[in-house]
């Protein structure tokens, strides 16, 4: 390994490709993915591989309602959900590459896959219920708007104070708290209960459908037989549809780069931090 972290550039590449040309050749597997390749870097992975007679049939990229090319990149002041300040969005340009990335992988036959498809619990609701039931009204989930509060309720899920039952460590808490209270999120949450109560699903369900929807394969985690069951049926058979697209894309919100040691533009390794875009 040391001999190939010593290697710069395109050879370093060309020093991974060949490894997966090698487990094919060895019957190890019978086709390849990659992560975190952008539209550049899967062109010229898949030309490469194809000349090898491997097939590329993956590419795993951060990709969700907190992390497209819908994300807001406006800068100034913001309102969010439980005080008013001031925030610099993220550039739409370092966004939009998710969602090139993923139409070169439909041209190239090349699945996309999602990871923190939930936004590590972010999108499920639960960090955002306690101020949106307090405040019925101002999300327009009132019984005046149309909607029973028991319903609202069901469509979120109560969040575990202790963050150490749930699986998150300390850092990764306070992370997901501050971008909980700073990002605008309890406005998009808001608008998935809607979405949520339209089609009968819970608003963890509307985040992942909302992958499947736009055609990606959302990776998302379970720890219970009826957390998987929902999550089977959040991809199943019924798709948001273009009214439920335009509302929760409408909704401006900072972006999520993830939490704790846990980030998808870099990755702690043996000898640091690595970080990447996706170009």
């Amino acid at each position: 390994m040391p001999d190939i972290f010593s290697k710069k550039g395109e050879e370093l590449n060309y020093v991974y490709w060949d490894g997966l040309v090698e487990c094919v050749e060895r019957g190890i597997v019978k086709n390849v993915g990659v992560s975190n390749y952008g539209s550049t870097l899967l062109t010229e992975a898949h030309a490469y591989l194809k000349k090898k007679n491997v097939k590329l049939v993956s590419n795993q990229i951060h990709y969700s309602l907190l992390y497209n090319d819908k994300v807001s990149n406006n800068n100034g002041v913001k309102y969010s959900c439980h005080f008013i300040l001031t925030r610099r969005f993220a550039p739409r340009s370092l966004l939009v590459q998710s969602e090139k990335t993923k139409l070169t992988g439909e041209k190239l036959n090349i699945k996309t896959f999602g990871y923190f498809g939930l936004g590590m619990g972010l999108l499920t609701g639960s960090y955002s219920k306690y101020y949106i039931m307090k405040h019925l009204k101002d999300y327009g989930l009132s019984a005046a708007d149309g909607y029973n509060i028991g319903e609202v309720d069901a469509t979120m899920p109560t969040r575990k104070k202790n963050g150490s039952k749930n699986g998150r460590s300390i850092f990764e808490m306070n992370d997901l708290t501050k971008y909980a209270a700073t990002s605008n999120i309890d406005a998009l949450v808001g608008e998935m209960v809607k979405v949520a109560v339209k089609h009968k699903k819970t608003v963890a369900q509307v985040s992942i459908n909302y992958c499947v929807t736009k055609g990606v394969v959302p990776i998302v985690g379970v720890s219970s037989i009826n957390q998987f069951k929902s999550n089977l049926d959040a991809g199943g058979s019924w798709r948001l549809d273009a009214e439920d697209m335009k509302r929760l894309e409408s909704v401006e919100v900072a972006k999520f780069e993830g939490a704790g040691f846990k980030r998808s533009e870099g990755k702690f390794v043996g000898y640091g931090e690595k970080s990447w875009s996706l170009d």
